[in-house]
């Protein structure tokens, strides 16, 4: 398989949100709290929820299967963090959401697309730190960002249910 990596800086802009939000509801309980439990998230379709989270202004990273001409995978990015849970580690690009559509698993698409957000950092954004944070229970997570360099910076419990634990990794940009 061959793929292609496109940049998108506002979302807006992209015309296959559907395709998007197809693998978005494919994968939306794997790895993460199921999003109905949120407490902004009530009372919403799946779809609702989705156009929620990727609003109109953010980036995103997308790999297509040239050969299909299919969405293989998506990185939802975004500069700084205006939570300050990051903020000893600011400027920074942040990797909000890691996707790969199910059939594109276990291939080293993941592992590529971060290597893309590397080069993406080092032509457009020039941050000195690359961030994202996953759910304690991903464990295919924990190990991506181990594998590309990544170190963890610290773990912190969700503001809307102190049960879940989040883990949030930092690579500084050489």
């Amino acid at each position: 398989m061959n793929f292609q990596y496109k940049y998108v800086e506002r979302y807006e802009n992209f015309s296959r949100k559907e395709e998007v939000t197809d693998i978005l509801e494919q994968v939306e309980q794997e790895f993460t709290p199921p999003l109905s439990s949120w407490p902004w998230m009530k009372g919403n379709s799946s779809r609702e929820r989705m156009a929620f989270y990727f609003r109109p202004h953010v980036s995103v990273l997308i790999a297509i299967d040239t050969e299909t001409d299919t969405i293989a995978g998506l990185f939802h990015l975004r500069e700084d963090d205006d939570s300050g849970e990051l903020e000893a580690f600011l400027p920074n690009l942040k990797i909000e959401t890691v996707i790969v559509a199910p059939v594109y698993r276990n291939i080293g698409l993941a592992g590529k697309m971060y290597q893309e957000v590397e080069e993406l950092n080092k032509s457009h954004y020039k941050k000195p730190y690359l961030a994202s944070a996953t759910w304690e229970s991903n464990e295919k997570q924990h190990h991506l960002y181990r594998k590309n360099g990544y170190r963890l910076a610290f773990i912190s419990t969700y503001p809307m249910n102190d049960q879940l634990k989040r883990y949030y990794y930092v690579k500084q940009v050489e």
